[in-house]
């Protein structure tokens, strides 16, 4: 349980701007935190209905609506996984070899492309937004805690780019079932989503199925595996789609 605990404690402090207590790991004490990547995305999904209901109360409009759960995944998770779609987004458009591709994952410099899809991101992220409609929120809750579970399958399963950084750490130091665990969370969660709503929540699954398999085809082809910035790439493009995906198939049946 101690372990457990610890590994909780891990996969918060590092995916995640929620204050965490300091604790001390031992050998193996983080085993099994990739698998409560996912309850991070549980922390968000549940500020959104927090702020959801308050916003209602308040009655405010649409678009101060969309911004401000624009600003909640970033909030959140203190833009770590921004980051990393800011410096995959570098990369890929660099159309450059693979190891200088590798080399400006690593670069902490943030380029122009880096800069250009972020806002076209945080745009149609807006947008998005916009659209929602409440009885949409209880979809778009699992939605956050679906793209955790496979970005952290990725993680354990995907081949690796580098024989060194925060990724391979999680992947070397992961317990030999976190795949599984992984594998059932994100079954569970898809599940979740098509009960609740076999139209919206079917199509968020599919969005976040396509989504998978292109950042595999993608980091295995052009960067020959993951990393922890690809992961945090995929996170991000797999939220929007799943979140374009739902508003689109809402507005088909209008």
């Amino acid at each position: 349980m101690r372990r457990i605990l610890k590994s909780a404690a891990a996969a918060f402090s590092t995916y995640s701007a929620i204050p965490t207590p300091r604790v001390e790991f031992g050998e193996g004490d983080a085993a099994w935190s990739v698998c409560f990547f996912p309850l991070v995305g549980a922390a968000v999904g549940l500020a959104d209905i927090i702020l959801a209901a308050a916003l209602q109360r308040l009655d405010v409009g649409r678009i101060f609506f969309a911004a401000v759960f624009t600003a909640v995944p970033f909030a959140v998770t203190g833009g770590i996984h921004m980051d990393g779609f800011i410096d995959a987004s570098d990369a890929l458009h660099s159309w450059r070899g693979r190891e200088d591709k590798l080399r400006i994952l690593s670069d902490p410099h943030v380029g122009a492309f880096g800069v250009i899809c972020a806002v076209v991101y945080t745009v149609l992220l807006f947008g998005c937004f916009t659209e929602l409609r409440v009885k949409m929120m209880p979809v778009l809750f699992v939605s956050y805690i679906l793209s955790r579970a496979l970005s952290g399958l990725s993680v354990v399963t995907f081949p690796k780019a580098k024989k060194d950084g925060m990724l391979r750490s999680a992947a070397d130091g992961a317990a030999r079932g976190a795949k599984y665990v992984l594998a059932a969370e994100a079954a569970a969660s898809a599940l979740a989503m098509v009960l609740m709503s076999p139209v919206t929540g079917g199509a968020a699954c599919a969005a976040a199925g396509i989504a998978f398999l292109a950042y595999r085809r993608v980091s295995v082809r052009q960067f020959g595996g993951t990393t922890g910035d690809l992961a945090g790439w995929f996170l991000e493009i797999c939220e929007l789609s799943m979140l374009a995906a739902m508003v689109l198939a809402a507005a088909a049946l209008r």
